[in-house]
Order: C-alpha cells, then structure tokens, then sequence
C-alpha cells in the first residue's frame, strides 16, 4: 500500500522532473553502500580538503524505527522503517528530508531477532529504471516504481535464525539476487526484476546464519557471477543459473560484513566470537550428565550448565524444535573447530569462471559487522573498539595497525570515502575521518549524540547518516 498527502504528491512531481538531469549524479549508491557495496562515488568534483563539521548541517529530520542503509536514486533518498507492527519503504527528498511518498505493509508474523537488530535492517536495491527493491524476514520482496506504486510482491518464509535477517537484496542484469543464510536450509534466491518470479534458487548446504550481502562482479571477459560469503568459505556463483563455480576456505562460521571488488581482486573481512575451538566435549558426555529421560536428546534444562550445548543452545537447535540431537551438536561442533577469522584478498584475474589464488591473508585487529573499504590502493578495517588497520591491496603490507580512533564503543556502520578522506562511525554515535593515506592520521570528529547502525550515504554535495531515530544531512563540497 502507498500513500502520500498532497503536498507530498506537488514534492514527488518536482522531483520526477528533475530525475532526466540529475539521475546520473546519484545512480552510484543504487544499493546497500552504493555501486557493488565499494563504499565511494566516483566524482571529479568532490572537494577532497572539507572536513566534516556539525556547522555543515543541512538539515535533520525525525525518522522511524530501523536500520536500513540510505540508498540514493535522483533527488530521492530511499530507506525501509518499521513503526506499530507496520513495514514501510520510504522515500525523502535529499534537498530538504521532506516525505515525497510511502509504501507499508503489515506481516502477518514479525521476525524476531537481536536486542540490537531490527525488521527494517536491510537496505534497498535499486535499478538504473528505477526499479526498488526492499526485502524484510517478516514478509519477504516486493519491487515498486520510482513513485512507490507496487509492482510485484514475492512473500517468503521468515528466516530460521535467532538474530533476524540482515542482508540486502542486489540487483544485476535485470535479476534480483538474495542470499537466504539460516540455521536450515540456506539458499541464494534469483528472481526475474520484471515480475518477481523465480528463475533460479541454489541450496547452500553446510551454511548456518549469515547477514552478509552478496557481491555482483563483473570480470575481465565481462561475465557476472555472484561472490557470497557464508559458514567457513565463500562462494562464487553464476549470475546465468546459480551454478556454483568455485569456494576459497578458511573463514568463521558466522559471516556479517560484505566483500569487495576492486582492480580483478575481491576482499573480504569476517570475525566472530569462538573460533577456534579445540575441546568441544563429545555429545554422548552431555547425554550422560543431563538426559534425564534418556530420550537420546537434550532440551534446555537438561544440557548441563557452561556446555556448549546450554550456552548456544537457539545456535545448536538448528530446527529451533526445543531440542538438541546428536547431528544438530556434531554438526556445528565441526563447524566452530574449523572455524577462522581472516582478512584475506582473492586474485580472479583469469576469470569467473577460473578458480582463484589468495594473495595474502592477515588475522589480527578484524571486524565483525563492517565491511572493509579499498580506496585509492589501501585496504582499510575497523575493529569494534574504535581500532583501525590498513593495508596495501596488492601484497598485504601493513601502514598501520589498530591505531585508535579516539572513539570508543562497537561499530556496525561501515566505512565509507569522501574526497581523501575515510569515515568511520561508531555505534554510540560518533563520526570520525581519518585521512586517506598510508600514514594514521584523525581529520575530524563530531558527536551526533544518537545511536548509529546504518552506513552513510553520500553524493558529490552530501552527506547522509541515520541514526536509530533521525536522518542527517551535511553539506560537504
């Protein structure tokens, strides 16, 4: 359903009229942290010695609830909320944060998920058409025009996992991709953008829960395929028919952030808590100290305290029936063994088609949500804690190691580039740009005094970061 006032409907005409001589500028943050996730706009006219000031405010306004990214198509900005049990896709005007119209649906089941997520987490698609694409594990996809009337609906079952879903949808050569991770039954969905049928949907066997948004790469011969990250190795798929062509291993179990594309080489970055693990007790130990109906399975109260079994029993219990068997344990008893934390670069140079070469790996000071950012040769990351590492992109040097931002707390937004700077915020709300370059260096800082969950959205003009309640724009050229 869409709605909007009359004044929103004179608004909405004003920028469908400036769509011809102005789409160009902003069709570069058309997805979750813009163009293939690569966190940069590519603009000769972007003033690269601005600092980022709070007296460079352009406007503020109030936003609901939600964690969706902006994403930018003409003169709008494009964001997903959810208010009294209502899913909607929004749409601002970048002039001046004005509604220009809505869409809202009501699920019939909301997703639950973590303390800190949100129905409204991922963020839209949207086509060089402007076609828009929103996903939620309340209800699933639906795809509207650029005025917000629906023009397809797809409705999928909620995602089987703890944390709620976090992934975005992509679009690439007139198909909407969706990596489904869950505690069972994962799969990467392909639907046709014209009218939301299937054309493909690959099952992802082995892979548990993962918030992760897949890559669309284009390579040296011009064919799309499809890079996802999941449980201890990434995958890359054909675009065509969802074949899987090659898996490089080595990563965690759990995988949040998105890879990235740069110069024939993909990075990515994934930590999680508990890799590693080597003494995992066997799941007959447990049935013997706690099942104490001997039925061969443990529920909750009987998996004995401090086990594995207790601690991530939601994890374990992959059916999420209340119990755990002996293949949900050992299953994921393998998995945390094998389990490791890496920043690691992917030579596929040769192809799509090829398989490829790690060209260099390094495992200290990694993120867990935010992606990292290659920009002008350097590789940079953010640890939770406000610790940034960088790199070269080509061999693995390091230019600096966990240097402190001066800004404490965890960071789910990602990275992003202005100009020859790079922007980092933090989750209580802080906003820090260091310099683009191989030595450490802090620009600016300023405090918005709001919590902060989503990555910034920029043009050549503007800066746009939400918040868990308001949207700002900032003047930064």
């Amino acid at each position: 359903m869409k709605f909007h006032t009359q004044t929103h409907k004179a608004i909405w005409l004003m920028i469908a009229l400036a769509y011809p001589v102005s789409l160009s500028a902003n069709n570069e943050w058309n997805q979750f942290r813009g163009y293939q996730g690569r966190g940069y706009i590519l603009s000769e006219g972007l003033d690269s010695s601005r600092p980022l000031d709070l007296n460079d405010l352009n406007w503020k306004v109030k936003l609901g609830r939600g964690h969706s990214s902006p994403v930018l198509f003409g003169e709008l900005l494009i964001l997903t909320t959810f208010e009294d049990g209502n899913f909607y896709v929004r749409a601002l005007s970048q002039e001046n944060g004005e509604l220009a119209w809505s869409w809202k649906t009501r699920p019939n089941e909301v997703e639950k998920g973590h303390r800190n997520g949100s129905p409204a987490a991922s963020s839209v698609a949207i086509s060089d058409s402007g076609k828009i694409v929103a996903y939620s594990g309340s209800f699933g996809l639906v795809c509207l025009d650029s005025q917000g009337d629906e023009i397809w609906r797809r409705d999928l079952p909620t995602p089987v996992t703890q944390h709620g879903s976090g992934t975005s949808p992509v679009i690439s050569d007139n198909k909407v991709i969706l990596c489904v991770d869950q505690d069972l039954n994962s799969h990467l969905l392909c639907l046709s953008l014209d009218d939301g049928k299937r054309i493909w949907k690959t099952r992802r066997d082995g892979f548990r829960r993962g918030f992760s948004t897949p890559l669309v790469w284009k390579d040296v011969k011009g064919v799309n395929s499809v890079f996802t990250l999941g449980t201890l190795r990434a995958v890359n798929y054909s675009l065509e028919n969802g074949e899987e062509l090659w898996s490089v291993s080595g990563l965690p179990n759990e995988t949040c952030s998105t890879p990235v594309f740069f110069e024939n080489k993909i990075y990515l970055a994934a930590w999680t808590y508990g890799v590693g693990v080597s003494r995992i007790p066997a799941f007959a130990e447990l049935l013997q100290e706690g099942d104490q109906n001997n039925d061969g399975v443990l529920s909750r109260a009987e998996a004995p305290p401090g086990s594995p079994a207790r601690m991530h029993f939601p994890y374990v219990d992959a059916d999420k029936n209340n119990v755990i068997t002996a293949s949900e344990y050992d299953s994921l008893a393998d998995i945390f063994r094998n389990s490791k934390n890496v920043l690691m670069a992917i030579n596929v140079s040769n192809g799509a088609e090829v398989s490829p070469n790690v060209i260099w790996k390094f495992t200290k000071g990694l993120p867990y949500v935010p992606s990292p950012i290659v920009y002008q040769g350097n590789v940079y990351i953010v640890k939770n804690g406000g610790m940034v590492s960088s790199f070269d992109h080509k061999t693995g040097e390091i230019h600096f190691q966990q240097e402190r931002l001066g800004a404490v707390g965890d960071y789910y937004s990602s990275p992003i580039a202005i100009g020859n700077r790079i922007l980092f915020v933090s989750q209580p709300g802080t906003v820090t740009e260091i310099k683009a370059s191989k030595q450490f260096e802090i620009v600016s800082q300023i405090k918005l005094e709001e919590p902060v969950f989503a990555t910034p959205a920029v043009t050549k003009d503007s800066l746009f970061i939400r918040t868990s309640g308001s949207l700002f724009s900032f003047k930064i050229n």
